[in-house]
């Protein structure tokens, strides 16, 4: 697995800056995906906070359609703003780490079936949870399921697309 991981309110770099967009195009010649961490989860400092707003993302998926965005955590306490992304630009990818079941089932039946991964942020939380609730979000869905929980991260990991994250997020 390849591709780079950028976390606004750790690294303290807005995702939309020029010198990152540099980068995510690199990135996208080389055919390697950037993994965000995306939105504010309200444990940050107010820093972090405000660079990792979901609307800082947009610049970035809108001007680089050559790259691979996914974002971490589906834009956690904003994913109602992620999701209109993903559903947007073709070139994102939204990941469930984290998230309540309301809003792995809003991701399931108004998200891109086909660019949605499952995600646990392990080890800050069991895989187990992120895996009932995404057992329980698509019951009766068994095309959604498989989809989700590994056809597409199948498909990312056939074409060396899946950034890793060497800090358990994700």
């Amino acid at each position: 697995a390849r591709g780079i991981k950028l976390h606004p309110a750790v690294q303290l770099v807005n995702p939309g800056s020029d010198r990152c967009l540099r980068l995510y195009r690199a990135c996208g010649a080389r055919g390697l995906p950037v993994f965000f961490h995306c939105g504010p989860v309200d444990i940050e400092t107010r820093l972090g906070r405000r660079l990792s707003q979901v609307r800082n993302y947009e610049r970035a998926l809108a001007e680089c359609p050559d790259t691979t965005f996914v974002l971490g955590h589906a834009g956690a306490l904003q994913a109602p703003q992620a999701l209109k992304l993903a559903n947007q630009y073709p070139n994102v990818w939204l990941e469930t780490a984290s998230q309540p079941i309301s809003t792995v089932r809003l991701l399931l039946a108004e998200g891109p079936a086909n660019r949605l991964l499952f995600g646990s942020d392990w080890p800050f939380y069991p895989q187990a949870m992120g895996i009932a609730k995404a057992l329980i979000a698509s019951a009766g869905d068994p095309t959604v399921r498989t989809k989700v929980l590994a056809d597409n991260a199948r498909q990312l990991l056939a074409s060396g697309l899946l950034a890793v994250s060497g800090d358990g997020h994700g």
